[in-house]
């Protein structure tokens, strides 16, 4: 098994951070709410530095959240990474498709549910003026964003970093 190289990690994240950014988005100009675009980057940026400092800051918070948003893109990237390179039924499992959409559905379900129910509410014990919110179980958006992570953050990820054997040269 030939390891895999990280640049394919580099290449996920960067691919999550896109789609999922552009998910995210989507989902704020949609949702008939009166949502901006750069609302969506302000309420990641809130996390560390509370709302209306996020607000006030224009542009540059916007910009703060997005770098916030690709930093944790990669993180899971390299997360899965090395589980993939730890469990060899991770592998194994992504060899077919079959299995590497079981692989996005189980990872993506589980960044969602990581995401919003640990990384969200330890935010607010490491960064006191930090408000970022949960998603109600209640609210549409909840499972809206928990369906839609499996496509937009885990299938690149588990593709991307899925390695390939080397083929046998046909003679």
């Amino acid at each position: 098994m030939q390891p895999v190289p990280f640049g394919k990690v580099v290449l996920a994240g960067l691919a999550v951070g896109v789609l999922d950014g552009l998910f995210a988005v989507g989902i704020c100009v949609t949702a008939g709410t009166g949502c901006v675009p750069i609302r969506v980057f302000w309420g990641i940026a809130a996390a560390v530095i509370g709302r209306d400092a996020a607000v006030a800051g224009g542009a540059a918070t916007a910009a703060l959240g997005l770098g916030f948003h690709f930093l944790i893109a990669m993180i899971w990237a390299s997360i899965y990474y090395v589980g993939y390179g730890l469990f060899g039924w991770m592998r194994g499992l992504t060899s077919s498709t079959r299995g590497l959409i079981v692989a996005a559905v189980v990872f993506g379900f589980l960044v969602y549910l990581v995401m919003d129910f640990v990384v969200i509410p330890l935010s607010h014990r490491a960064f006191p003026l930090g408000q970022a919110r949960q998603t109600p179980l209640s609210s549409r958006f909840f499972w809206i964003i928990l369906l839609g992570h499996p496509i937009f953050v885990a299938a690149p990820i588990v593709y991307l970093i899925r390695s390939r054997e080397p083929q046998p040269a046909h003679v």
